[in-house]
């Protein structure tokens, strides 16, 4: 995977580098329950294409390919844009696990995924 690098005022606060990664993941809200895009990954967070905006420190939960329900908190907000940190980061191994895509989705994951 290709290194995510921008040139806006948050990247001197990143605490992890981002890395390109591409999934559309359930997400929750307020209640809500979502299909959202994965634009990129860190061990701290991501950046999330949404279908609602959100403001920064709503708190929500995402499920990535393969792990059990992650909580986050929106860092910033661009639109339907957002950036976020886990509550708990990603172990490194589990990091290079799912960029490599040596996590596969669950079964049902994968039938939703390809009816997309």
């Amino acid at each position: 995977m290709l290194a995510h690098n921008e040139s806006d005022d948050i990247v001197g606060r990143r605490r992890a580098k981002r890395t390109l990664f591409r999934a559309d993941v359930q997400f929750g809200h307020s209640g809500r329950r979502n299909r959202i895009s994965v634009l990129d990954l860190s061990t701290q967070g991501a950046r999330l294409r949404l279908i609602h905006k959100l403001q920064i420190g709503d708190t929500f939960w995402i499920k990535l390919p393969g792990l059990n329900v992650m909580s986050a908190k929106v860092a910033w907000s661009r639109d339907f844009i957002i950036g976020c940190e886990f509550n708990e980061p990603l172990h490194p191994a589990m990091f290079e696990a799912l960029i490599n895509r040596r996590i596969k989705p669950a079964r049902t994951e994968k039938k939703r995924l390809l009816a997309v």
